[in-house]
Parts: C-alpha cells; structure tokens; sequence
C-alpha cells in the first residue's frame, strides 16, 4: 500500500521491520492497546543513530504506520478493531518550517563558487520555491511558464493551469500537483539552465548542468 500511495514508502519499510521484531510473534488478534503503550513508551526518549532523544513526532510515525496496518487487516476481515485508536498519541513539538536568514542565504551563495558553481541555478530555484531535491530533480521544462498567458499540463488525466511566472510540481509528497509561484531571482536561474533545451527534457540533469 505504502509504495503505491506514498513518495515516502522506504521509511515504512524501515519502521516495519521494528514493528516486526516487536509484534511478529503472535496473532494481530491478540495485540492489546496496553501492549500497544508499552511499546510507545519504549520509543519514546530513545536516543537515535544521531544520539539525539527520538521526537515524538516520530514515535507517531510508528504508531501511525501500525494503525494503518491495523486498519487495511480490518478492512481484509483479518481483525475486527484497531486497537491503536486506543493509544493516545506523543506531543509533538513545533512545525519545523525555517527559512534562511539574509546572512546564512549570503553565505550560502558565496561558498557556491569554483567547483560549486554549477550547482548554484538549483540552489537557488531550491531557496526562493522551497521545492524538495526530489521535486527539483523532476522538474521539466514544460512544468515551467515563462510566458505572458497561463498555459495547461495534463496531470493524472486532468489540466493544470500554470500561470504567468509560477511553475508546477506535477508529483510532491503527498503525490498531488501543486504550482508555485517564481520570483525574479528563480526565474533568472531557470532560464539560463534551460535555454536550449524543451519539451519534457529535465531543467536539472546531469548531462546538462552537472546536478
């Protein structure tokens, strides 16, 4: 289910295998909420490969990724409940949305020189849309609207209005299309990266820019 509805299925498949080493050895029937909690609690503090404290933000990814197999097993006729809508979930702390201050967007651009140049288009198109590296290494030319008139592109059988000076993300995380606007700064960097090049080509490719 994972691969075929989420971008980021590798982290379920690596959340699985824990979720195995802890549950595997009895029937989905016989899992309890309370063991449920117990398990929670384990997670919980737990220091990770980085030797930071685990966030609650990720131990819900755990309980979340359980529940949904819980949930897909009942609609299966495997189990008759899911036992973690018992489990209350960890707190999680802020949004972790940060934006470049003038002087690290400074620094950053100038330590983007000799052989670093060339990654300096994607830097920037990357700072001024927020784009992912995934987003970015699929965008194409003809997500791209440099024209005066918005323009359409067929997404999943349906059109997608590009206006003036936006761009698209035909697939983000969530696996929907989205438009964002360009700024002068990404627009002058995307159209120095893709002059000469059309079409479905890719703005950012090895072959043509070194990214």
């Amino acid at each position: 289910w994972a691969k075929g509805n989420k971008l980021s299925y590798a982290d379920d498949e690596r959340r699985c295998k824990v979720l195995k080493d802890v549950f595997s050895n009895q029937p989905m029937r016989d899992i309890t909420p309370l063991q449920i909690e117990r398990f929670k609690l384990s997670l919980v503090g737990k220091k990770t490969y980085r030797g930071t404290p685990r966030a609650g933000a990720t131990v819900n990814r755990y309980l979340a990724l359980l529940s949904k197999i819980f949930s897909i097993a009942c609609d299966n006729g495997f189990v008759d409940s899911n036992p973690c809508k018992r489990v209350r979930k960890e707190r999680e702390g802020g949004k972790r949305e940060r934006y470049l201050t003038f002087d690290e967007e400074s620094r950053l651009m100038e330590a983007l020189t000799g052989d670093l140049d060339y990654l300096r288009p994607a830097v920037i198109v990357s700072v001024g849309t927020g784009l992912r590296k995934s987003e970015l290494l699929r965008l194409e030319v003809d997500h791209v609207n440099f024209g005066n008139a918005s323009k359409f592109y067929a997404v999943n059988g349906r059109d997608v209005e590009i206006p003036p000076n936006w761009l698209l993300v035909v697939k983000s995380k969530n696996k929907k299309p989205r438009i964002i606007p360009m700024n002068s700064m990404v627009r002058g960097a995307l159209s120095g990266v893709i002059q000469g090049a059309s079409g479905s080509q890719l703005v950012f490719s090895q072959a043509r820019c070194g990214v």
